[in-house]
């Protein structure tokens, strides 16, 4: 059970440098020339990965006593594994959408570019969320059969 918990936490831990990574490569790009805009789209994300942690966090005992605590455990992966295929998949639309040059081809890339942005801000607000809320919690429970 312990190597189960130490494999999630390390598979977490490298698909959250694998997505963020990514995202903030979308994010520099997007707001290359504005700075003040960055700094505005960064502080709102901290406010709503805060206030959704608080409200998760509230709701986490009770979601952990319905549901128990293995799908508890596993909602972090699985929300962020499911969010981060559509993530890739739409950095790959974009990716392959950018190559071509016309003024109509050029708008459509910009539709797939915000869609991307706009999944990897998703994917980063509910992995942070279920992390601090559900999945750091469900970690400190495992240790507590191993004072016994």
């Amino acid at each position: 059970e312990l190597r189960s918990l130490a494999s999630m936490v390390i598979c977490y831990n490298i698909c959250v440098e694998l997505t963020e990574v990514l995202w903030k490569t979308l994010l520099r790009d997007t707001f290359q020339s504005d700075e003040a805009e960055y700094m505005k789209f960064m502080a709102k994300f901290s406010q709503i990965v805060g206030v959704g942690t608080l409200v998760m966090q509230l709701m986490a005992s009770e979601l952990i006593g319905i549901f128990g605590w293995t799908f508890s455990a596993l909602l972090t992966p699985l929300s962020m594994g499911i969010l981060a295929v559509l993530f890739f998949w739409a950095v790959t639309l974009k990716s392959t959408e950018g190559a071509t040059t016309s003024a109509a081809a050029a708008a459509g890339s910009s539709k797939i570019a915000s869609m991307a942005l706009l999944l990897g801000t998703t994917s980063n607000i509910i992995t942070k969320v279920f992390k601090y809320s559900l999945f750091d919690p469900c970690k400190e429970m495992a240790y507590i059969p191993l004072g016994e």
